[in-house]
């Protein structure tokens, strides 16, 4: 059969990326302090290189390069293989890829110690560029954050909103399992939040928000300042409130040494 897409093409222009998105597949997942996976339900988008010569990439090589992965559990090194398959599969200098999923974690109220389960957003995104491989996380974890001027203005109370922290950094040796990223996020927050509560742990996250009190950029800054203890050279914070009394959201930002576009 003719093969169109291995035709030359003459226009001259470079491609930085063209692939799949929004391939559903089960993958495993690793956890901190447990010898077996988790599975997940992940998300993949899978992209190449298209040189200026070329008419395009072979769509059907990404599924094939993913489905042979698809019973190994992901980690690192396991996505820098990947994309090594998926350039020679496809012919391409420069890959890039992005699986997001939604990772459980057992969550125990601060005071009943009351058991829940809470799902977190997730990604492990991969690129090598010019035989450069770069290896980025992405977790997001949610919390409450208490208005400080609302405490300080106000007689009977503060107003208090759900804040959810987006962090993608270049993990460390000693800080890369997921467990212990959403734990660092969770505790800058003014409190954590739980799946489960009962009325002593309503008490307790409601004193604890109220004597930490921060603003969207108090959070931004304090889990900056926790990164760069750790020793992380490379991240992005986003932090996002969706206020209680506004219909609007706050945000706020930083960004150190990034290596995403």
């Amino acid at each position: 059969l003719p093969d169109i897409q291995n035709v030359s093409d003459s226009r001259g222009k470079f491609i930085g990326r063209a692939g799949v998105t929004n391939i559903q597949i089960p993958l495993k997942i690793s956890q901190k302090n447990n010898v077996v996976a988790q599975p997940v339900q992940a998300t993949v988008s899978m992209y190449v290189s298209v040189a200026e010569e070329a008419k395009g990439a072979n769509m059907s090589r990404f599924l094939e390069t993913l489905m042979v992965y698809e019973s190994e559990t992901l980690t690192s090194q396991g996505l820098e293989q990947i994309i090594e398959d998926m350039l020679n599969r496809l012919g391409s200098k420069d890959g890039y890829i992005s699986i997001s999923f939604k990772y459980f974690m057992q969550r125990l109220a601060p005071v009943s110690k009351s058991r829940g389960t809470q799902g977190y957003d997730v990604a492990f995104i991969g690129k090598k560029v010019n035989g450069k491989y770069v290896f980025v996380m992405e977790v997001s974890a949610m919390g409450t954050n208490l208005c400080p001027c609302s405490k300080e203005i106000s007689k009977y109370g503060a107003h208090n909103q759900r804040n959810t922290v987006r962090l993608r950094l270049v993990p460390i040796e000693g800080f890369y399992w997921i467990e212990d990223i959403v734990n660092a996020i969770e505790g800058e927050m003014s409190s954590p939040i739980y799946p489960l509560l009962k009325r002593e742990d309503e008490k307790f996250v409601t004193e604890t928000a109220y004597e930490n009190p921060k603003f969207v950029e108090d959070l931004a800054r304090d889990v900056a300042l926790m990164l760069d203890s750790k020793g992380v050279e490379h991240y992005h914070v986003r932090s996002t409130a969706e206020e209680s009394i506004h219909f609007h959201s706050a945000t706020a930002t930083i960004v150190k040494e990034w290596v995403l576009e």
